[in-house]
């Protein structure tokens, strides 16, 4: 059972030297050992705030999809944008986030796969907000582009949203 009390500058703290250890040993090969000595604590320290090396896995891809879910709310609260301006909007913010977060997007990335079921289906659950989101971006501007008697169904809303995410994932290298 995961920790449940409030997180301090320690956590982060925490969460940040697994990130440096993820991305430089991958997840898999990667143990609380070294966690905890990029920390400069105790092993048994460490398990003072989590309870296993997923619970530091699965806390940075959830920390990942706040800021994410952050520019999405941002891109849908912007007044007087045509869906294709929002696309673009949104485009921009995911790819310098990824850009700004690489470690981490390059651990999402490569290690999703790496979680308990439970846990991968919650991962999921917030990259398919995502992908509605994209999708219906996309169906709308198919939608309008119809009525101005534009051709603009090269592929559909859901393949065109897919394809979209597939360049940032290569984009993400192991670490060194």
């Amino acid at each position: 059972m995961p920790r449940t009390r409030k997180p301090g500058k320690r956590d982060d703290e925490v969460l940040n030297a697994a990130v440096k250890v993820f991305y430089e040993r991958g997840y898999a090969d990667a143990t609380v050992q070294d966690v905890a000595d990029e920390v400069g604590i105790l092993k048994g320290s460490l398990y003072h705030y989590i309870d296993t090396k997923e619970d530091l896995l699965f806390r940075l891809f959830e920390e990942v999809h706040e800021h994410v879910h952050r520019i999405l709310e941002e891109i849908q609260a912007q007044e007087g944008l045509n869906p294709i301006e929002r696309l673009e909007l949104y485009v921009n913010r995911q790819v310098a986030y990824n850009l700004s977060n690489l470690e981490r997007i390059s651990i999402y990335y490569h290690d999703l796969d790496l979680l308990s079921p439970d846990r991968l289906a919650t991962v999921q659950s917030h990259r398919r907000e995502h992908t509605r989101f994209v999708t219906g971006l996309i169906q709308q501007a198919q939608d309008e582009a119809s009525q101005t008697r534009r051709s603009t169904r090269a592929c559909s809303p859901t393949a065109c949203s897919e394809r979209s995410s597939g360049p940032i994932a290569g984009m993400c290298p192991r670490g060194a």
